[in-house]
């Protein structure tokens, strides 16, 4: 053979030039132009493509796949790029690649920190039970709410006024 593969090298003008690495700027694997990680890089059709960064929808270190959607060293990424805004991945919140932090409503259920919220907590003025607003005519903290608002106006022949009974003076 002059130039071409010949059992696993490749060949130029008869003289064998490689059978797995670099040559002339491209990647062979067994004398043949390849994809795949070669020495830190990842390679398609024996072209660089990354060392470390996002190809093609996935992210890579020193150009082996780390991840397309899932978590690399705590972040979330999606698509291989880190994931912006909210995002809920296996039952964890994130914000902006990073766990959530502090109260937050995500697909309307309440959210303390990365995890659903546990227990009765006001937020945004409006009670929850739980990740979900309250239901019904409950009192919190002093104050009372119908289906997770500040009660207004009259119930059970009550009267009240965000959340507080009004009393009347006579």
């Amino acid at each position: 053979v002059t130039t071409g593969t010949y059992n696993k090298a490749y060949y130029v003008k008869g003289v064998k030039k490689v059978t797995t690495g670099i040559y002339n700027k491209k990647y062979y694997k067994y004398g043949k132009v390849a994809t795949g990680t070669y020495k830190g890089a990842y390679y398609v059709k024996g072209i660089k493509k990354v060392t470390t960064g996002t190809y093609a929808g996935s992210y890579y270190v020193k150009g082996v796949k780390i991840v397309s959607t899932g978590l690399y060293q705590d972040r979330l990424y999606q698509a291989g790029k880190l994931s912006k805004g909210y995002a809920l991945y296996k039952s964890i919140l994130y914000k902006d690649s990073y766990q959530n932090e502090g109260l937050t409503v995500f697909e309307g259920k309440l959210y303390d920190g990365p995890v659903l919220n546990k227990g009765f907590e006001v937020f945004e003025g409006k009670l929850y039970n739980g990740p979900v607003l309250a239901t019904g005519f409950v009192k919190h903290d002093e104050k009372f709410y119908n289906n997770g608002e500040l009660a207004n106006g009259e119930f059970d022949g009550v009267e009240y006024k965000d959340g507080v009974v009004v009393k009347y003076e006579v």
